[in-house]
């Protein structure tokens, strides 16, 4: 068996490619964890328990804002590259992207001033809360920006290069002027943080736009860009309620946090969250790789490729999850003690959301599988049930029970959703869960018979 292991390894294609792949992603990861941790500690000690709640409470409201400015439109360009490449539809992928760029630059500045206009014009927002608010709508359009340039080098197999500027230069950046800060004994408030994060949000943004300069998605004589305006709003946009269905599921108990309780509880049930997502790592390390390759094959009609994958990916994210996991739940008070006394009242709240996250892990990815392949709108349904269900139940359950109460009914939901998405994978795809046993899925699962793929689509218009 030991001899067998090793030759089962080397013959596993999805394996050899996520190793290959995964293993410098997940090297860039460990380092932009280990950063983002410092990062955190650094601000919170400096801040305050108040301060950092403040700063924290604001970055929950402007990442939920970058979802609403990019619509969709990050998963659609992923998802777009990899297939428009794996057929050649070159003047399809020129108009996507160029779609997608207009529509997110436009959306985002717009959402911004809009943001600043209702938090100047408002009366009852605090002075110092405010201003952090300002500062937050500069870095709104630059954060989505960034995120839809990421994507398209995502689809294109470039996953280190996609992920480094925002998961290493934002931070780095931030860091560094922090401790200028420090070391010129300048005011160190929420919004001159929030400043440096804009500052570092530009410079990754003009780093990653430098990079797709160097690596061109289209040939040099792509054909002019054909349009199918309709068809990729349509899907962007039930790709982007997907996304803030997900988000609003993952933060909207910060956000009632800040309401029920202060925004100094949602600061401490914050880095909580940020502590029991370095659980999601492993799954963060491979999913930028298993998207896009869910997209190609799918276009080429290969179902047991998508299998493997899923199969793969299940088993070396609930691995690397565990080997993570294990010792945060009981290192978590000491862990959250370094960001200040006040935080270590939220380790019940982080261990009971890192259970979550392991009891996930062994679902897997079907989420990723239903938005690659076109079934986008059944992911929708699972996810914004589970959020509207995960508000009521918090409404509830924040009053009586605290963060602990938030991050049960957080975790509750988030298994509700995986269970229902792996479900409809099995039901529209035909692939079934790896790990979970055959007998607790439906009986009637699989595509329809003759399934080679999504249909092509005519193109609406051409144009420059």
């Amino acid at each position: 068996m030991a001899l067998q292991l090793p030759l089962f390894i080397s013959r596993n294609a999805a394996f050899m490619r996520l190793a290959r792949g995964g293993g410098s992603v997940m090297a860039l990861n460990v380092a932009g964890m280990a950063q983002a941790l410092l990062l955190q500690v650094v601000l919170a000690r400096l801040l305050g328990h108040e301060g950092y709640g403040q700063f924290a409470y604001v970055m929950a409201w402007i990442n939920i804002l970058v979802y609403v400015a990019v619509m969709g439109h990050d998963s659609l360009a992923m998802r777009s590259v990899a297939a428009h490449h794996a057929r050649q539809e070159w003047a399809l992928l020129a108009g996507v992207l160029r779609h997608a760029t207009i529509l997110v630059g436009t959306l985002s500045i717009a959402l911004s001033s809009l943001g600043a206009l209702l938090v100047w014009k408002g009366h009852e927002v605090p002075d110092d809360l405010a201003a952090t608010f300002l500062a937050g709508f500069v870095v709104l359009p630059l954060l989505a920006l960034l995120r839809l340039n990421a994507s398209v080098l995502y689809g294109q197999g470039r996953v280190v290069l996609g992920t480094a500027p925002e998961r290493l230069g934002r931070d780095a950046v931030v860091l560094a002027l922090t401790g200028m800060a420090v070391l010129i004994a300048a005011p160190l408030t929420p919004p001159a943080v929030m400043g440096f994060v804009a500052i570092g949000g530009g410079s990754a943004l003009v780093l990653i736009l430098y990079l797709r300069r160097r690596i061109a998605v289209l040939p040099a004589e792509a054909p002019r860009a054909v349009y199918m305006r309709r068809t990729w709003i349509a899907s962007a946009f039930v790709l982007g309620l997907t996304g803030g269905s997900q988000l609003l599921l993952q933060r909207s108990d910060v956000l009632m946090i800040g309401w029920l309780m202060t925004a100094a509880d949602a600061g401490v049930y914050v880095v909580a969250c940020n502590v029991a997502e370095l659980v999601l790592f492993p799954f963060l390390a491979v999913s930028s790789i298993v998207a896009p390759s869910f997209a190609a094959h799918y276009a080429r009609g290969e179902r047991a490729e998508i299998a493997s994958f899923m199969r793969t990916t299940t088993l070396s994210t609930l691995a690397g999850s565990l080997l993570i996991g294990i010792p945060l739940f009981v290192l978590a008070p000491w862990i959250l003690g370094l960001f200040g006394p006040e935080f270590v009242d939220g380790a019940n709240a982080a261990r009971i959301l890192m259970f979550g996250i392991c009891l996930r892990a062994v679902i897997g990815p079907s989420h990723l599988m239903l938005t690659m392949t076109g079934h986008e709108s059944h992911a929708l349904w699972a996810l914004g049930c589970a959020a509207a269900a995960n508000i009521a139940l918090n409404l509830v359950m924040i009053p009586a029970f605290g963060i602990e109460g938030a991050a049960s009914m957080t975790t509750l939901a988030l298994l509700g959703s995986q269970i229902a998405m792996a479900i409809m994978a099995w039901r529209k795809i035909g692939v079934a869960p790896a790990l979970l046993p055959r007998m607790l899925m439906p009986k009637s699962g699989g595509p329809p018979a003759g399934w080679r793929g999504p249909a092509s689509n005519a193109p609406e218009s051409e144009g420059l």
